[in-house]
Protein backbone atom coordinates (compact mmCIF):
# COMPACT_ATOMS: atom_id res chain seq x y z
CA UNK A 1 0.00 0.00 0.00
CA UNK A 2 2.88 2.41 0.20
CA UNK A 3 1.39 4.04 3.35
CA UNK A 4 3.45 5.92 6.11
CA UNK A 5 2.30 7.78 8.99
CA UNK A 6 4.36 10.52 11.02
CA UNK A 7 4.56 13.90 13.14
CA UNK A 8 3.80 16.46 11.11
CA UNK A 9 6.53 19.02 9.85
CA UNK A 10 5.76 22.16 9.11
CA UNK A 11 6.36 21.74 5.49
CA UNK A 12 2.99 19.49 5.72
CA UNK A 13 0.80 21.88 6.87
CA UNK A 14 -0.26 23.74 3.30
CA UNK A 15 -1.14 20.65 1.40
CA UNK A 16 -2.95 19.39 4.95
CA UNK A 17 -4.49 22.38 4.95
CA UNK A 18 -5.32 22.09 1.02
CA UNK A 19 -7.24 18.84 1.65
CA UNK A 20 -9.13 20.44 5.05
CA UNK A 21 -9.89 23.02 2.45
CA UNK A 22 -11.42 20.53 -0.34
CA UNK A 23 -14.94 21.02 -1.56
CA UNK A 24 -15.42 16.93 -1.23
CA UNK A 25 -14.20 17.48 2.58
CA UNK A 26 -15.68 20.37 3.50
CA UNK A 27 -19.40 18.69 3.78
CA UNK A 28 -18.07 16.24 6.12
CA UNK A 29 -15.96 18.47 8.52
CA UNK A 30 -16.97 21.34 11.00
CA UNK A 31 -16.79 25.07 9.20
CA UNK A 32 -13.24 26.34 9.20
CA UNK A 33 -13.25 29.19 11.56
CA UNK A 34 -10.39 31.65 12.29
CA UNK A 35 -8.26 29.41 14.54
CA UNK A 36 -8.38 26.90 11.59
CA UNK A 37 -5.35 28.62 9.65
CA UNK A 38 -1.87 27.37 9.41
CA UNK A 39 -0.57 29.94 11.48
CA UNK A 40 -2.54 28.77 14.67
CA UNK A 41 -1.65 25.27 13.75
CA UNK A 42 1.82 25.95 13.48
CA UNK A 43 1.48 27.49 17.38
CA UNK A 44 -0.03 24.71 18.53
CA UNK A 45 2.40 22.25 16.85
CA UNK A 46 5.76 23.89 17.50
CA UNK A 47 5.33 26.91 18.99
CA UNK A 48 5.58 28.33 22.43
CA UNK A 49 1.89 27.64 23.27
CA UNK A 50 0.94 25.68 25.97
CA UNK A 51 -2.41 24.14 27.40
CA UNK A 52 -1.88 22.49 30.44
CA UNK A 53 -4.92 20.32 30.17
CA UNK A 54 -4.83 19.59 26.08
CA UNK A 55 -2.12 18.82 24.17
CA UNK A 56 -2.49 19.21 20.31
CA UNK A 57 -0.85 16.87 18.01
CA UNK A 58 -0.87 15.62 14.31
CA UNK A 59 0.30 12.93 12.18
CA UNK A 60 0.31 12.93 8.68
CA UNK A 61 -0.14 9.95 6.07
CA UNK A 62 1.70 10.00 3.21
CA UNK A 63 2.36 7.86 -0.06
CA UNK A 64 5.12 7.82 -2.05
CA UNK A 65 5.93 10.64 0.08
CA UNK A 66 2.92 13.22 -1.15
CA UNK A 67 1.21 14.14 1.70
CA UNK A 68 -2.87 12.47 1.42
CA UNK A 69 -4.06 13.30 4.48
CA UNK A 70 -3.57 13.48 8.22
CA UNK A 71 -4.96 12.54 11.89
CA UNK A 72 -5.46 15.44 14.42
CA UNK A 73 -5.48 14.62 17.87
CA UNK A 74 -6.37 16.62 21.17
CA UNK A 75 -4.59 14.68 23.94
CA UNK A 76 -6.26 15.04 27.48
CA UNK A 77 -7.23 13.61 30.71
CA UNK A 78 -10.50 13.07 32.41
CA UNK A 79 -11.02 11.01 35.60
CA UNK A 80 -7.49 9.88 35.66
CA UNK A 81 -8.12 8.40 31.79
CA UNK A 82 -5.83 9.43 29.01
CA UNK A 83 -8.07 10.13 26.36
CA UNK A 84 -7.67 11.10 22.81
CA UNK A 85 -9.84 13.13 20.56
CA UNK A 86 -9.16 12.22 16.90
CA UNK A 87 -10.58 13.29 13.91
CA UNK A 88 -8.84 12.90 10.08
CA UNK A 89 -8.55 13.64 6.66
CA UNK A 90 -8.06 12.16 3.56
CA UNK A 91 -7.62 13.96 -0.12
CA UNK A 92 -10.82 12.60 -1.78
CA UNK A 93 -8.59 10.94 -5.03
CA UNK A 94 -7.83 8.28 -1.99
CA UNK A 95 -11.38 7.18 -0.36
CA UNK A 96 -12.60 4.27 -0.31
CA UNK A 97 -8.75 2.18 -0.70
CA UNK A 98 -8.88 1.30 3.23
CA UNK A 99 -6.01 4.24 4.08
CA UNK A 100 -7.40 5.51 6.66
CA UNK A 101 -8.47 2.54 8.33
CA UNK A 102 -4.31 1.36 7.67
CA UNK A 103 -3.05 4.79 8.91
CA UNK A 104 -5.43 4.71 11.68
CA UNK A 105 -4.42 1.58 13.14
CA UNK A 106 -1.16 2.28 12.99
CA UNK A 107 -1.18 5.27 15.30
CA UNK A 108 -3.67 3.58 17.53
CA UNK A 109 -1.49 0.45 17.97
CA UNK A 110 0.93 3.15 18.89
CA UNK A 111 -1.55 4.49 21.62
CA UNK A 112 -2.61 1.92 22.57
CA UNK A 113 0.71 -0.42 23.16
CA UNK A 114 2.46 1.27 25.15
CA UNK A 115 -0.93 2.22 27.25
CA UNK A 116 -0.18 6.29 26.60
CA UNK A 117 -3.92 5.94 25.61
CA UNK A 118 -6.93 4.76 27.52
CA UNK A 119 -9.74 6.09 25.20
CA UNK A 120 -10.05 7.55 21.82
CA UNK A 121 -13.21 9.53 20.83
CA UNK A 122 -14.06 10.41 17.29
CA UNK A 123 -17.13 12.27 16.35
CA UNK A 124 -18.61 12.73 13.13
CA UNK A 125 -21.95 13.81 11.00
CA UNK A 126 -24.43 11.30 11.34
CA UNK A 127 -24.44 10.93 7.09
CA UNK A 128 -21.10 10.49 6.99
CA UNK A 129 -21.64 6.81 5.92
CA UNK A 130 -17.41 6.48 4.92
CA UNK A 131 -16.31 7.39 8.53
CA UNK A 132 -18.73 5.06 10.17
CA UNK A 133 -17.67 2.24 8.41
CA UNK A 134 -14.00 2.98 9.24
CA UNK A 135 -15.17 3.72 12.68
CA UNK A 136 -16.96 0.39 12.88
CA UNK A 137 -14.08 -1.82 11.86
CA UNK A 138 -11.66 0.02 14.14
CA UNK A 139 -14.32 -1.55 16.56
CA UNK A 140 -15.47 2.29 18.01
CA UNK A 141 -18.66 1.83 19.58
CA UNK A 142 -21.07 3.87 20.05
CA UNK A 143 -21.39 7.00 22.91
CA UNK A 144 -23.23 10.31 24.30
CA UNK A 145 -22.80 13.58 23.55
CA UNK A 146 -23.96 15.81 26.63
CA UNK A 147 -26.73 18.65 25.27
CA UNK A 148 -24.52 21.77 26.34
CA UNK A 149 -21.94 20.04 24.36
CA UNK A 150 -24.34 19.74 21.13
CA UNK A 151 -25.55 23.28 21.90
CA UNK A 152 -21.98 24.37 21.99
CA UNK A 153 -21.33 23.08 19.53
CA UNK A 154 -24.15 24.75 17.44
CA UNK A 155 -23.04 27.95 18.45
CA UNK A 156 -19.04 28.02 17.82
CA UNK A 157 -18.66 25.88 15.02
CA UNK A 158 -22.18 27.18 13.20
CA UNK A 159 -22.84 23.25 12.54
CA UNK A 160 -26.70 22.40 11.95
CA UNK A 161 -25.55 18.85 11.34
CA UNK A 162 -26.49 15.88 13.59
CA UNK A 163 -22.98 14.48 15.29
CA UNK A 164 -22.71 11.26 16.39
CA UNK A 165 -19.63 10.20 19.12
CA UNK A 166 -17.79 6.93 18.48
CA UNK A 167 -15.42 5.74 21.16
CA UNK A 168 -12.59 3.26 21.34
CA UNK A 169 -10.97 1.73 24.61
CA UNK A 170 -7.86 -0.20 24.70
CA UNK A 171 -9.70 -3.28 25.53
CA UNK A 172 -11.62 -3.05 22.34
CA UNK A 173 -9.07 -2.12 20.30
CA UNK A 174 -7.04 -5.50 21.90
CA UNK A 175 -10.38 -7.81 21.32
CA UNK A 176 -10.41 -6.09 17.24
CA UNK A 177 -6.70 -7.58 16.89
CA UNK A 178 -7.45 -10.66 18.68
CA UNK A 179 -10.31 -11.33 16.22
CA UNK A 180 -8.17 -10.55 13.34
CA UNK A 181 -5.41 -12.83 13.89
CA UNK A 182 -7.82 -15.57 14.68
Amino acid sequence: MNIVTRDTTESDLIDIFGIRSHPLVQPHQHKLSRQDTIEVWKEQLFGELENEHMVFKCTTILRHNTVIGHISQFHFEVHNQRTCYCGWNLDPAYWGQGIALFALSQLFDRFFSDRQIDTVISDCFSNNQRCIRVLQKLNYEPASIAFYERLQTLVVYRCFHWIRRFQLTADRWHARLQTIEK
